[in-house]
């Protein structure tokens, strides 16, 4: 009985985001099992796949974080790589090729992807020359989520009239989150879990807080939307907006904003209901 006690307890605490520094070698589904196996969960998902030799931040949601993970999807994020040029190439002209992909650029997804191979606009922040050393070019590069790096250092590579191929590629940042805060697997303890709540606060998912009566979070466990009649409080929220909606500190559901707040009103539905997490 002990056991099962103590087994009960890890898998409870096993409800939260851990960031994983991802080794080469190994899948992502592979790194993220390490994680379930070592911190006690046997359901997870994370933010973003890291092909099999990109080196990286992982952000892995265990237990019913997963349940949050569409608020996260559209994290930007931050990468350091190697690029392989084909043929001799003047500094000065990639700096002036890397300007060209920078801002808002047409892509072609790879054709091993999870996507529908269609031509979709994709937003480079900033794309930067760190050093280069023969032919190997080093770079740094702040993309929106859905970027495809591999494909964005082919198409520099036929824009330069040479060719090029990604070496080497790590992600040192996903959001708000930074690789100075991962661990590799063989490291991670229950001390590096991140509450649902401080994640969600840490990425700015504005909140609507329920009254304080247990009939209200029965409606809302039950699927139900949000009615103003059940709020005490809420964030300045626009329609349209992934909602993380709380009693207290504890998360109750997520759910989906159907209108502006400066439009809520007794008589409307506010918020639809998604997820309900059980915790």
């Amino acid at each position: 009985m002990l056991k099962l006690i103590k087994v009960m307890v890890v898998l409870k605490k096993a409800n939260g985001f851990v960031l994983l520094d991802k080794p080469a070698g190994i899948t992502s589904f592979q790194a993220v099992k390490r994680a379930e196996k070592i911190l006690g969960s046997d359901r997870s998902g994370h933010t973003g796949t890291l092909d099999f030799n990109v080196t990286g931040l992982l952000v892995i949601a265990l237990g019913e974080a997963r349940k949050t993970l569409p608020l996260m999807m559209e994290l930007d994020k931050t990468y350091e790589g190697i690029m392989h040029v084909h043929g001799v190439v003047a500094e000065q002209r990639l700096v002036d090729v890397f300007r060209e992909f920078t801002g808002k650029i047409e892509q072609m997804p790879p054709v091993r992807s999870r996507v529908a191979r269609k031509t979709r606009l994709r937003e480079i922040f900033s794309l930067e020359l760190d050093g280069k050393d023969g032919r190997d070019v080093r770079f740094h590069v702040h993309c929106q989520h859905g970027t495809y790096v591999r494909k964005l250092v082919h198409d520099i590579g036929e824009r330069l009239g040479c060719g090029a191929h990604m070496s080497s590629l790590r992600r040192t940042a996903v959001g708000c989150f930074s690789i100075n805060e991962a661990k590799p697997p063989e490291r991670l303890s229950d001390n590096d879990i991140i509450t649902i709540s401080d994640t969600l606060e840490r990425i700015g998912v504005k909140h609507v807080w329920l009254m304080n009566k247990e009939s209200v979070v029965r409606k809302i466990r039950n699927g139900n939307p949000v009615r103003m009649c059940m709020i005490r409080k809420h964030d300045n929220i626009h329609e349209g907006e992934g909602i993380g909606i709380f009693q207290g500190r504890k998360i109750i559901a997520v759910g989906l904003a159907l209108l502006d707040s400066d439009d809520w009103t007794k008589k409307k539905l506010l918020v639809k209901t998604d997820r309900v997490l059980n915790i």
